[in-house]
């Protein structure tokens, strides 16, 4: 499918009211929307938030909770599992690449594909950077405060040492 129209809206919390809302909004704007696809900041796994940036998701079976919103079918997702399929849509002879995200408030999510294929893990939670050795999250926190450049150098030659992927996109 195509993108038709889209909607960035900023919440400072990012509930599952929020979300409700942004929903009933947009189907009564367009009833022909067919599907929805959200991408969270956290680990997802069929529909579930084990973990998420928006406390309000974390812990939450979402696919469940936005099916008493929409009739219509969901495709949840991680945000950067959905951000390195589009940068691989962008470069189709690019088998092995990764698009990392380095917010300022949170920790550093990357999205993985090799030999054209999304890596989720064992666990859905492939990608998530801050749980790499070396600093722990409260070193960190403190980096993407005072020198967020060197907390991300740190994070993209530890997933060159990984995966060595062709293309890193940030």
């Amino acid at each position: 499918g195509n993108l038709i129209s889209g909607k960035r809206t900023v919440y400072a919390e990012g509930t599952l009211e929020e979300v409700f809302h942004e929903i009933r909004e947009a189907e009564y704007e367009d009833p022909a929307i067919s599907i929805w696809v959200l991408s969270i900041p956290g680990i997802c796994r069929d529909g579930y938030a084990e973990t998420c940036d928006w406390e309000g998701l974390a812990g939450k079976d979402l696919k469940s909770e936005l099916k008493t919103v929409s009739s219509r079918p969901f495709l949840l997702e991680n945000d950067m599992n959905l951000a390195v399929m589009g940068l691989a849509s962008l470069h189709p002879e690019v088998s092995d690449l990764a698009a990392v995200y380095q917010p300022s408030a949170k920790g550093t999510g990357c999205g993985i594909i090799l030999s054209h294929h999304l890596c989720r893990g064992y666990a859905s939670a492939a990608g998530e950077l801050q749980y790499l050795p070396g600093f722990s999250l409260k070193d960190q926190a403190e980096l993407l405060k005072t020198d967020p450049s060197r907390l991300l150098n740190f994070q993209i030659q530890a997933l060159g040492a990984v995966m060595n992927p062709e293309l890193i996109g940030w």
